[in-house]
């Protein structure tokens, strides 16, 4: 049950239930069933142990985790609780939590899925967020491209 609880209540069960909600009550999101096949989704109650492996992990994370307060799935991008949620769940499906392209992929799964009309109900704050976070990582763009300039006239 903890495995589950923590799966169900990261980006990757939340996209899942998503995409099987889509599935019963087509025109509801622009993200499709067929989509599903790349998401990993485990068996936790296969006799094998990446399935032990992340019973483990569930076990030891559930009691910290679970006291956490959680903001709607809408979100799940800037809600840094469900980060940790996230962060675990990685670890349970054999992704090193501490790789930047682990954390790379959480995020882009979390903007994506936030970014569906059906999970942000169109709502007005919900949108500013996501606005406001597309800015920051326009800044941040400008800023890495502008170190690289200044890094390159260093060299000269």
């Amino acid at each position: 049950g903890r495995a589950l609880a923590l799966f169900w209540n990261s980006v990757f069960g939340g996209i899942i239930r998503h995409l099987c909600a889509v599935n019963t009550q087509s025109g509801r999101a622009t993200i499709q069933l067929d989509h599903l096949a790349g998401l990993p989704c485990p068996d936790f109650t296969a006799d094998s142990s990446a399935a032990r492996r992340a019973l483990e992990i569930a076990d030891r994370e559930f009691s910290r985790l679970a006291e956490l307060e959680l903001d709607p799935f809408a979100l799940c991008f800037q809600d840094q609780n469900r980060h940790q949620i996230d962060l675990a769940v990685a670890e349970m499906i054999g992704l090193d939590p501490n790789e930047p392209r682990t954390r790379g992929l959480l995020e882009r799964y979390r903007l994506l899925f936030a970014q569906e009309p059906n999970v942000n109900g169109r709502k007005a704050a919900i949108l500013k967020a996501l606005k406001e976070r597309d800015k920051q990582d326009d800044d941040q763009a400008l800023h890495d491209a502008l170190a690289t300039v200044d890094l390159a006239r260093e060299e000269d």
